[in-house]
């Protein structure tokens, strides 16, 4: 969702997918003496790859599960439906392999399996008061994604092209990438572009039963441009911009009354600060994004994250996550089935005004050539902590996300 505030992208092993881009962490140093390597500007850029082509090749498979807290006070909120919630089980496998001298190829497998109940809509009761039409429990699907990455390396710049697809039973999507990345000033200067296409087919169940659309496109197009500055032997700066338009059927049809514009325009600026405190073994992140659309949707995103080393084979990565927006200009705590279709409305909560924090941690052991890590990340959204007046919606995400991980060098 907005500023990646509420809706939750499940990923397995830390990696690089497109459209929706994760930074990958730099690797955990083997000796004090080496962390200054993680400080390369690489390390803050927006594509998740760097200059220098890999020596190794890594296997990695990782599962999470992901569960909702059922909707709160569900006996005076929900007057139709089951509050319980989504749980989603994600298995993952990743090959990251050196071909040649100045190539690599990664693949990435993921499955994801996801059931439990879903908010169909919202009607407000005499005392404006809202309530939730809820789905049953009995919703049941599985997303298999498969996505691919080649990457040349230059002498001071690299170049990579991804393909990638998923499925569901009523879903699918197709996406290429591309991204290019480039040292200059003496590799204290790093500049990093990315592109992504992106298209999508929605199939939605049961569409006669429920008046729901049959079949659906949209489209998304993004790029993303960075700029790493390394300050010092310790210190790492970053600036960036993006930019996301996306086209087509942009609603839920899943919801009983949710119609919204055609066209969505999402632009992104961040700025990152990476601090090494080399006597403590200790490496500082700070970054804060802002983010507007033209749904009139604003958003600010902090996060901060403390990675340390506790000797040879353990380290440990607290970190933080802040997350405000405003509301949709169409938004509504009920659904208006007065207003005609052609009209844009939604009652959804991801387009609501509220604030979330999430917490976590992740902790990993290395010993020769296998990593094993283990990460937890509680997150919890308040109508009463958005921009603007609280719209006091109540099918606000409340989650826990728990990953145990494997990587092997060959």
């Amino acid at each position: 969702m907005a500023g990646s505030g509420q809706q939750v992208v499940v990923v397995g092993v830390t990696k690089k997918v497109s459209p929706h881009r994760q930074s990958r962490n730099p690797v955990k140093p083997k000796r004090p003496g080496q962390a200054l390597l993680s400080l390369s500007a690489a390390a803050m850029a927006l594509p998740a790859f760097a200059v220098n082509q890999p020596t190794e090749t890594e296997v990695a498979v990782k599962s999470s599960y992901y569960e909702e807290d059922p909707i709160r006070a569900s006996e005076e909120v929900v007057v139709f439906g089951d509050p319980e919630r989504y749980t989603i089980k994600v298995n993952q496998f990743y090959l990251l392999k050196p071909i040649g001298a100045n190539w690599s190829l990664t693949f990435d497998y993921a499955n994801e399996s996801m059931s439990g109940a879903s908010p169909w809509g919202a009607v407000a009761d005499d005392e404006g008061n809202q309530q939730l039409i809820m789905s049953g429990a009995s919703i049941d699907d599985s997303r298999n994604k498969v996505e691919g990455t080649v990457t040349r390396y230059l002498p001071e710049s690299a170049w990579s092209v991804t393909l990638g697809g998923s499925r569901e039973h009523d879903y699918r999507s197709d996406y290429l990438g591309l991204a290019w990345i480039q040292e200059y000033n003496l590799k204290n200067t790093t500049l990093a572009i990315d592109a992504s296409y992106a298209s999508d087919e929605l199939t939605p169940t049961d569409a006669s039963d429920f008046g729901r659309i049959e079949q659906a496109d949209k489209t998304s197009r993004s790029l993303a441009i960075s700029i790493s500055q390394i300050l010092s032997r310790s210190q790492v700066a970053q600036v960036g911009y993006g930019v996301t338009k996306r086209s087509g059927f942009l609603a839920d049809p899943y919801k009983l009354r949710d119609v919204r514009p055609d066209q969505r325009l999402e632009h992104r600026v961040s700025l990152g600060y990476l601090q090494y405190f080399e006597p403590w073994g200790a490496r500082l992140k700070a970054e804060y994004r802002y983010f507007w659309d033209s749904f009139d949707i604003k958003a600010h995103t902090t996060s901060v994250s403390l990675f340390k080393s506790l000797g040879q084979d353990w380290d440990v990565e607290p970190r933080l996550r802040w997350y405000e927006q405003s509301e949709a200009s169409f938004f509504a705590l009920g659904d208006r089935y007065d207003l005609p279709l052609t009209v844009a409305q939604s009652s959804d909560a991801r387009l609501s005004s509220f604030g979330a924090w999430s917490t976590g941690f992740s902790i990993n052991y290395t010993r020769d050539v296998m990593k094993v890590g283990l990460s937890y990340d509680r997150y919890v959204s308040e109508p009463s902590a958005g921009i603007g007046s609280p719209s006091g919606h109540r099918a606000l995400m409340r989650y826990e996300l728990l990953s145990l991980g494997v990587r092997f060098r060959l």
